[in-house]
């Protein structure tokens, strides 16, 4: 007997996938017995002083009667939720991109910067560093989104990398 109640469960991506997944961590039995599943992604951090975005998407609609994509404006002062039908149009590139990759590109403007000191703004806006393999795979991803251009200063030294101006939010 169906009480007609909605069932909210809450999980998260396997630790070994940094690209996320489909499913959640256990088995494809959880997909396979729901009749929708959604999964949130982040798109521009949010914290106490900063607004930011979340993307929800569809994963599976079984009578496929949902909006695939949609967009969570998260505003900081009073918290607040917005959802919105996705644009792709508007999409910035940030919702294909990993955390590392979107907390980096937000640290980046257009002031070429050396990794050091992309670095040290990183770690004084998210109270961490990076490691340098993951600052060196984030950076190239960035690269080659077009979303970071990175300057070329002569042989034996330093890369600059600032926003590419194209993509701008």
């Amino acid at each position: 007997m169906s009480a007609g109640a909605a069932v909210l469960v809450a999980d998260h991506d396997p630790k070994n996938n940094p690209n996320g997944s489909r499913y959640s961590r256990g088995s494809g039995a959880k997909l396979a017995v729901v009749d929708v599943a959604f999964k949130v992604k982040l798109i521009r951090p949010f914290t106490r002083s900063q607004d930011g975005i979340l993307g929800l998407d569809v994963t599976k609609d079984r009578r496929g009667w949902l909006l695939r994509g949609h967009r969570i404006h998260v505003g900081h002062a009073p918290l607040t939720l917005d959802i919105a039908e996705a644009d792709e149009a508007a999409d910035d590139g940030r919702a294909s991109l990993s955390p590392a990759e979107a907390k980096l590109l937000d640290v980046i403007d257009d002031v070429p910067r050396t990794v050091v000191e992309l670095v040290d703004r990183f770690a004084g806006r998210y109270g961490h560093g990076l490691r340098r393999e993951t600052v060196s795979k984030a950076l190239n991803a960035l690269l080659d989104a077009g979303l970071v251009d990175r300057l070329d200063t002569g042989k034996g030294k330093a890369h600059l990398w600032n926003r590419n101006p194209k993509h701008d939010p």
